[in-house]
């Protein structure tokens, strides 16, 4: 758990203020931060909500630091990606628990919205518009 937190939260703090001194140099910029939906339902990570809480509120604090300097911050809470680590997990608990992989995914996909698991392109791609012009006016709100 530690070395979570120091990856993810004080790692991305550090990132962020490495860059700063660029993006202040050229009259702004975008960071976006990757978090999970434990957030929003903690139910569905406990181990993983105090270290994305303390990335969210991290992002405030540089939202309000940076703004006056035109630099965006952003966090980006994607929820279940279709990638490996979701993948394996699929795998793992299907054969776990003796049932079809669909079954998995399906119960997973229940509780999303849009009724599926995304994909790690998609993500990607809502990154992308975060840090694009497109997304001039939209930063953290404290």
């Amino acid at each position: 758990m530690a070395g979570s937190y120091q990856t993810n939260v004080i790692g991305s703090m550090q990132m962020t203020r490495a860059v700063a001194p660029a993006m202040r140099a050229q009259g702004g910029g975008a960071v976006v931060m990757i978090s999970t939906m434990a957030t929003i339902n903690p139910s569905s990570a406990r181990r993983l909500c105090g270290i994305e809480g303390a990335l969210l509120i991290a992002a405030k604090y540089l939202a309000i630091e940076l703004g006056p300097s035109n630099i965006r911050v952003n966090t980006a809470r994607m929820g279940w990606m279709w990638g490996a680590p979701v993948q394996g997990y699929v795998e793992h608990t299907a054969r776990t628990q003796g049932i079809p992989q669909k079954q998995i995914v399906d119960g997973i996909a229940a509780n999303i919205p849009l009724r599926r698991v995304v994909t790690d392109d998609e993500c990607a791609h809502a990154a992308l518009f975060l840090v694009s012009d497109h997304a001039s006016a939209i930063t953290v709100r404290s």
